[in-house]
């Protein structure tokens, strides 16, 4: 079944949602009953190897799929844990956010090399392929480098999905009836602002929102009344689109880390800030959150490990595919 095309009025008339919930209820949901010690630990052991001089690692593909496997759940885990601190205005929570978000962009150059060794396997074996992933974090990845200012990772993890898409597509653009609709807008539109071709599968997942549909045509206006009213009702849209999943439906922001994460709308004032233009005065209650305001871009702590890993795995997946 195809999901229904929703109008700018649909939005309008459903309004905003009383139950969103506030982050002083759910804030320790997200770590609960989870526990990433076994990955973290097979990780640490895996750079230590690689690091070693006296002698020559050789790791078997099969570690490196293991371990390109665990590095999703490792980023995961600490998205959460970022939001968490965010919300609660943690000491360093914008310095380890920005740390979250480089692990992000190494995360999906990663899932690109292993998607094309994965697609190289099914070629020579002549069989089918399933779909790469949930398009869901990818593109919250690049809504995020937006919301901290840097356009160069934002443009390289958008290049990266769109050759995602390119070799064989997403579990969500597989199912027509997920809404993905504002990452996917995103997306395009940081490809297409530098004039490189997107794949049309992108611009498809956000045709059946006219008010996506809106941003996409408009999102440079110089109505500054009118995109503020436009804007203040797309986070209308993200309250009443932050639900768990149902047996009766699916909603674009499923988990509690996306309930508080309204990049999507951080991303239409970043573009037009770095296109000179006017930003208007928002007034809603999901940006009066440490989330839901725009960071200065600034320097970056890298994490040894994980960039030890990545960096050997995305190798290893080059160097087998002959």
């Amino acid at each position: 079944m195809v999901a229904e095309f929703k109008t700018i009025d649909h939005w309008v008339e459903l309004g905003y949602r009383r139950s969103f919930p506030k982050h002083k209820t759910h804030l320790k949901q997200l770590v609960v009953n989870t526990s990433i010690d076994e990955y973290v630990a097979q990780a640490e052991q895996f750079a230590k190897k690689c690091s070693r001089r006296v002698f020559r690692f050789k790791s078997s593909i099969q570690e490196i799929r293991v371990l390109s496997t665990n590095m999703d759940y490792i980023l995961a885990y600490l998205w959460r844990l970022g939001v968490r601190d965010l919300q609660s205005n943690a000491e360093n929570g914008q310095s380890n956010w920005r740390q979250i978000s480089w692990l992000g962009g190494r995360y999906v150059k990663l899932k690109l090399a292993s998607t094309r060794y994965r697609q190289y396997l099914a070629d020579r074996e002549g069989a089918g392929m399933e779909a790469t992933a949930t398009f869901h974090l990818h593109a919250a990845i690049v809504r995020n480098f937006l919301r901290l200012g840097d356009i160069e990772s934002a443009l390289e993890t958008s290049q990266a999905i769109n050759d995602l898409i390119a070799i064989n597509g997403y579990y969500d653009f597989n199912d027509l009836d997920v809404p993905c609709c504002t990452g996917a807008l995103v997306v395009t539109l940081v490809l297409e602002r530098h004039d490189l071709a997107v794949a049309d599968a992108l611009k498809q997942r956000f045709m059946r929102d006219e008010l996506v549909i809106w941003f996409y045509k408009n999102w440079d206006t110089d109505d500054l009344g009118l995109l503020k009213s436009r804007l203040e009702l797309l986070c209308d849209r993200h309250t009443q689109m932050s639900r768990y999943y149902t047996n009766k439906a699916t909603y674009e922001f499923p988990r509690i880390d996306y309930f508080y994460d309204i990049s999507e709308v951080l991303s239409v004032l970043r573009l037009r800030q770095l296109s000179g233009k006017s930003l208007p005065d928002l007034s809603h209650t999901v940006l009066n959150t440490p989330m839901g305001v725009l960071m200065d871009k600034a320097p970056v702590e890298t994490i040894d490990v994980y960039e030890t890993v990545i960096n050997r795995c995305i190798d290893e997946f080059n160097k087998a595919v002959v």
